[in-house]
């Protein structure tokens, strides 16, 4: 029943797996914390145009944000003194130790990567946006494995297999595999 006004412009499909470590795989003591996360099959796929909305929303909620926060800054002094003694009979917060959580492990594990950007020609005349059928810049992985982990200082390390930038002609978003094909070692335009 929607108009016309309403156009798919980009989604982001995947299936996303969350999970802490379980003690016995976390080698010594309970001070260390762990995050597994797990992407499979994550798809991206967005048109030019929803990169300029994009900005849109995000200037006018940055405006929206700026005159609430002018108008928040505005209150008279008596606002202010009333929440600060209200605030100050509250209990105290006890504050977590530096060594409360000493280790944080944190492990990004993604499967089967793709992004599509349509390739686009603006038509001046009538102010409308041609796409060029199948014209896209694709990027693909297909895996990779992000670690990082956080104590005193913050290490992280990375492995990326088979990562792939392409323009690519005749490019179908509903085909299954976004994938280059590779003839022998060599993989033109990427």
């Amino acid at each position: 029943e929607a108009g016309s006004d309403f156009h798919q412009v980009a989604y982001f499909r995947t299936r996303i797996g969350l999970r802490n470590a379980l003690q016995e795989e976390i080698s010594g003591s309970s001070d260390k914390e762990a995050v597994l996360i797990t992407l499979n099959r994550p798809i991206v796929f967005a048109q030019p145009v929803a990169f300029d909305r994009a900005v849109l929303f995000w200037l006018n909620y940055k405006a929206a944000y700026d005159n609430w926060k002018e108008q928040r800054l505005a209150l008279n002094s008596d606002i202010h003194m009333a929440t600060k003694e209200v605030v100050d009979k509250l209990p105290a917060i006890q504050q977590t130790s530096v060594q409360a959580f000493s280790t944080l492990f944190l492990q990004l594990t993604v499967n089967d990567l793709g992004i599509c950007l349509p390739i686009t020609s603006a038509t001046q005349a009538n102010h409308t946006i041609d796409f060029d059928t199948g014209s896209a810049l694709v990027l693909t992985i297909e895996s990779t494995l992000i670690t990082a982990c956080s104590s005193e200082s913050l290490v992280s390390k990375g492995h990326f297999k088979n990562f792939c930038i392409r323009f690519a002609e005749g490019f179908e978003t509903t085909w299954d595999d976004w994938k280059p094909e590779i003839r022998g070692d060599l993989v033109m335009n990427a």
